[in-house]
């Protein structure tokens, strides 16, 4: 059967944090107090942490405890059930604000409770110097209860869902399940810890190589709710239905976002916008070609019997054309999709005329 723990606050004593409250098991709706069952006081804390004070809890399925405050530490009450620990939230040290609220599940155990993926939301960074692209992925897990999943054996994972393919530097730190606790295999997150009644949140972190324009996440679990969030303003997904959904911004960074759901039956495509090269990369390529270029126009210049100089001196020289319009390139090659009209059509305006001035420069 399915206990839980639900702490209601007493009168508190001065000078001292305090907690109270009762173990009760829900059957059909109803509460019944539940009697002998140890809880225990932790505290967490930089310096200090650890084990504060355990009890039983009496026939009333009622217990209390009476602590030291201390502003650099948490404090948080458990409670073991059929071999698994169980965590409240964070107490209030203040003793002149006693926590009342607080609440502990413990329930029985099942390798068939159904777990779910409520939602998960992938934020997607611009392409970094290197090339690569940044993403935080999020998925938040939920056990509607009321037992507790496990897995059959401790060979399978009581939790599966997709990685998309060919990430890189998969860090599982973060998460509210410990990294010892899941595994990548291939392209799929595997956990192996119990998943109690309730919500639990896993946080990937991982690169998409230089020059991936498709990122495929492999088919899994329904998301109610998925949502992609980019720096880059183009985005087309097959395998979902997404709309725009407004902008966010992060730590200064101006994010576009996209909201739909996903049935998980089939993979689910995503194709990122802007340049498949880096723009390092990019601009040592024009560079060269346009050095090509200014090599065959110097070419014909010998064969008509005119002697010139490789380069003049000043802003319109053939090195300094060359380096704008790689600059230029650099900025809006590849990002028609995402630009105006007006915006692309300066581009190509702008471009045109500094490879006018190039051309005329060496024939002066």
């Amino acid at each position: 059967m399915c206990l839980i723990a639900i702490l209601t606050a007493v009168a508190p004593l001065h000078a001292q944090g305090r907690v109270a409250g009762r173990l009760v098991r829900v059957v059909n709706g109803d509460t019944i107090a539940v009697g002998n069952l140890l809880v225990v006081l932790h505290r967490v804390g930089r310096r200090v942490q650890g084990p504060v004070d355990s009890m039983k809890t009496d026939g009333q399925g009622r217990f209390h405890f009476a602590f030291a405050p201390d502003t650099t530490s948490l404090f948080l009450l458990s409670a073991r059930h059929d071999g698994i620990a169980y965590f409240s939230a964070a107490i209030a040290a203040n003793p002149l604000k006693p926590d009342t609220a607080l609440s502990i599940v413990v329930a029985d155990t099942s390798s068939r409770q159904a777990v779910t993926v409520e939602g998960r939301h992938l934020a997607i960074t611009n392409p970094e110097a290197s090339g690569e692209r940044r993403v935080i992925d999020i998925l938040t897990v939920r056990n509607a209860g009321p037992f507790t999943r496990v897995a059959a054996d401790t060979s399978q994972p009581t939790f599966v869902a997709g990685v998309p393919l060919g990430v890189e530097g998969v860090d599982l730190g973060g998460s509210d399940f410990s990294a010892d606790a899941m595994a990548i295999r291939n392209d799929s997150l595997l956990v192996f810890a119990p998943i109690p009644p309730g919500t639990k949140s896993i946080s990937l972190q991982y690169n998409i190589p230089s020059g991936s324009r498709r990122v495929t996440l492999p088919a899994g679990p329904a998301v109610d709710t998925m949502q992609f969030l980019l720096e880059e303003r183009g985005l087309h997904v097959t395998g979902g239905v997404f709309v725009p959904a407004g902008v966010d911004s992060i730590e200064g960074r101006t994010f576009h976002k996209w909201k739909g759901t996903w049935d998980g039956r089939l993979s689910l495509a995503f194709e990122l916008p802007g340049l498949a090269i880096t723009p390092r990369r990019l601009l040592t390529i024009l560079v060269i070609s346009l050095g090509v270029l200014l090599l065959g126009g110097a070419g014909f210049a010998l064969h008509r019997g005119t002697r010139r100089r490789a380069t003049k001196v000043g802003p319109w020289s053939p090195n300094a054309l060359i380096e704008q319009v790689a600059r230029l390139d650099a900025k809006f090659l590849g990002r028609e999709r995402e630009l105006s009209s007006a915006e692309w059509e300066a581009y190509q305006t702008e471009r045109g005329r500094l490879k006018q001035d190039l051309l005329r420069g060496m024939d002066s």
